[in-house]
């Protein structure tokens, strides 16, 4: 691998020597994660959440057979992530309640996830960017997955300790889409277990945190940008598999509303109408653009400023932007796959945060762990243009 930046990194369907040159981008990719999340191992559990979570929580305190049986039992009024849970009974099988044990575990799975960005981000710029050579590839996947290592609205996922259900069910999230984006590629008994694979893992990263019932949305998208015309032979040839995957998310959105309507999590519609609360959507979607693209002070929390008055000004400006967004993804798929994929990745994603169904909280930083591929795969994909273009 050169110093400079035409980077021959490893082709993700091959192995020998290109394939470790794609083990020293993820390197690269650790150490900048490390250099940045390092300081993060000096903090305390934080007095909001975790003492609830962890300090105070008898579960975590064995792991043996009938406590985590325990640990994977729905109960009443209380949350159901018993992989986050159960990632914090090991911690104290290590650590007890020594804060830069619990610290190390969530970088872990954050260094473990951004390594698994860079390998979907370059299946998928290889599919959907036909007649591109390679090391164009190499480069959109090296500097998106960067990109998304050093993006500051993950620091709250990394850092808040009771945020760890952001850096689990997002490893186990890219990694079922990435397995999927091997599997697809592959015939006999190999398909069959990188789609086993699949479920698996998606069934793990909804187990973290219930929003991963998205994932079967996520991959109809990709299929339709892909295929434009044709995603309907996707459906034809691997309709086992997405009737066990939709059957999967259909049994755990069932679960999350009845805990959701159980603990109170589910609030009246935001303006007292549901027109009005799709307007509040509306101000969401554009205030996570903004909170993606161009925040420069982030916050634990945000205040939201909302006109439901269809004749004011930022409304109008706020729904016409973001039809305006929709009206061009929509055509941009006849012309690049691209602006496309990456819109309603970002849509999808977002889904279970745009209080569509109104939830507590309007706007946090942890709700774009995932949505923020979509944004890193683009400037990965623009800053490789940029490259070709004066280089």
């Amino acid at each position: 691998m050169s110093i400079g930046l035409n980077i021959d990194l490893c082709n993700p369907t091959t192995g020998g020597t290109n394939s470790r040159r794609g083990w020293v981008a993820a390197a690269i990719i650790t150490f900048f994660v490390l250099l940045i999340y390092i300081n993060s191992f000096q903090n305390d559990f934080v007095n909001w959440d975790d003492p609830g979570l962890i300090i105070g929580n008898q579960r975590i305190r064995s792991l043996d057979l009938q406590n985590i049986l325990e640990i994977f039992t729905l109960k009443k009024s209380s949350t159901f992530q018993p992989i986050r849970v159960l990632s914090y009974a090991v911690d104290y099988r290590i650590w007890k309640f020594n804060p830069i044990g619990y610290h190390i575990t969530n970088l872990l799975f954050y260094i473990l996830t951004c390594i698994t960005v860079f390998f979907s981000i370059w299946k998928v710029s290889a599919n959907l960017r036909k007649g591109i050579l390679e090391s164009s590839h190499q480069r959109a996947a090296f500097f998106g997955s960067l990109l998304y290592a050093t993006h500051p609205v993950h620091v709250e996922a990394v850092t808040w300790l009771s945020a760890r259900k952001e850096v689990l069910h997002g490893f186990f999230f890219f990694l079922a889409f990435y397995l999927y984006l091997k599997g697809r590629g592959e015939e006999g008994r190999k398909k069959v277990l990188f789609l086993g694979l699949t479920v698996l893992s998606i069934l793990v990263s909804i187990l973290s945190k219930p929003s991963a019932v998205v994932f079967p949305a996520v991959l109809l998208i990709y299929e339709v940008a892909l295929r434009k015309n044709r995603w309907i032979d996707f459906v034809k040839r691997y309709w086992l598999f997405l009737i066990l995957s939709v059957f999967i998310s259909a049994i755990f959105i069932v679960i999350a509303m009845k805990v959701m309507l159980e603990a109170g999590g589910i609030k009246p519609y935001r303006g007292g109408t549901f027109l009005n609360n799709l307007i509040a959507s509306a101000y969401i979607f554009t205030y996570n653009i903004k909170l993606l693209a161009f925040t420069i002070n982030y916050s634990a929390a945000y205040t939201i400023r909302i006109f439901y008055s269809v004749l004011n000004l930022q409304t109008l400006l706020v729904v016409g932007v973001t039809s305006l967004l929709f009206g061009l993804s929509l055509w941009s798929l006849k012309k690049t796959k691209i602006f496309f994929f990456s819109f309603f990745f970002l849509v999808v994603t977002l889904l279970p945060y745009l209080n569509i169904i109104p939830i507590s909280t309007l706007l946090a930083d942890r709700y774009l762990f995932i949505p923020s591929f979509s944004f890193c795969f683009l400037l990965g994909i623009g800053f490789d243009k940029l490259y070709r273009l004066f280089l």
